[in-house]
């Protein structure tokens, strides 16, 4: 049994190739920055998405309305900047979840704080609530909307469905 864990450990060992960085960059403004997800999209690139305080400043193009609002930023496939987009509303908002969409766009997820201001239309329904909020492929805002109870409530993912719906995960 030993020697069978040292010939598999020794295969692993020696079989690994050598990891060579072909490109980094780092994105943000003035403030922070903080990105949690990031997708291949169907261009070639990739969407990253996080939560940004920055004003316009560096990399961000857009102010932000609260403390803290979702930030997306669209790099090619060599980590070169594309654009970048702020949604959010006048209070904290926490993204949750990034997915890729059938029709090449994007459904962000996460919880929001604010009552319907700046990017946030409808009103709360108590507490902290659901913000779903639909992209299309060059970031621009299709739809969003709020989900929740008298309580706070809180949106962990979102996937979308095979009938071309979303299934939202979290906590009432």
């Amino acid at each position: 049994m030993i020697i069978l864990f040292q010939m598999l450990l020794m295969n692993c060992l020696y079989s690994q190739q050598t990891m060579v960085k072909t490109w980094d960059r780092s994105y943000g403004g003035a403030g922070a920055e903080d990105m949690y997800f990031i997708e291949a999209s169907k261009d070639g690139g990739y969407i990253l998405a996080g939560v940004s305080n920055s004003g316009i400043s560096g990399d961000k193009s857009q102010p932000t309305y609260g403390r803290g609002d979702f930030w997306i930023v669209k790099i090619d496939s060599n980590g070169n900047y594309l654009w970048d987009k702020d949604y959010g509303g006048s209070g904290p908002d926490l993204l949750s979840s990034l997915c890729l969409t059938n029709d090449g766009g994007y459904i962000l997820a996460g919880t929001i704080f604010s009552d319907s201001s700046y990017d946030i239309t409808q009103t709360t329904r108590g507490g902290a609530d659901y913000w779903i909020l639909k992209l299309d492929s060059l970031g621009n805002k299709q739809w969003d909307r709020r989900f929740g109870g008298d309580q706070d409530d809180y949106i962990f993912s979102v996937s979308q469905t095979k009938d071309g719906g979303y299934i939202l995960g979290g906590e009432f």
